[in-house]
């Protein structure tokens, strides 16, 4: 997409962010914060955040660190705090320049 973006120059390319929010299919989206603390539930996070961080570390590390972000789905309550990962596994605020 940003290569096509910046091929036909239809856009500043430096204006977009790609925020990308990762679980896996077996994580309840209807959990309340409240539940996240529960024995099972620290467990599947525990396993969710490695999933993601495997994720970034071995699959996005070459991606542009300034155009994505990734956070993991049970952090949404979160989104003003840096839990924002950066391609090169850095957390930062959602839209923080680096």
């Amino acid at each position: 997409m940003f290569q096509e973006i910046a091929f036909k120059k239809s856009h500043n390319i430096g204006h977009f962010t790609a925020l990308f929010v990762y679980t896996d299919i077996w994580f309840d989206v209807f959990l309340r914060p409240q539940q996240y603390k529960e024995p099972n539930i620290i467990n599947h996070i525990n396993f969710v955040n490695g999933l993601l961080k495997n994720l970034v570390q071995h699959y996005c590390k070459n991606l542009p660190n300034e155009r994505y972000r990734f956070m993991s789905f049970h952090d949404f309550y979160r989104l003003s705090d840096p839990i924002w990962l950066t391609p090169k596994g850095n957390r930062v605020y959602v839209l923080s320049p680096k």
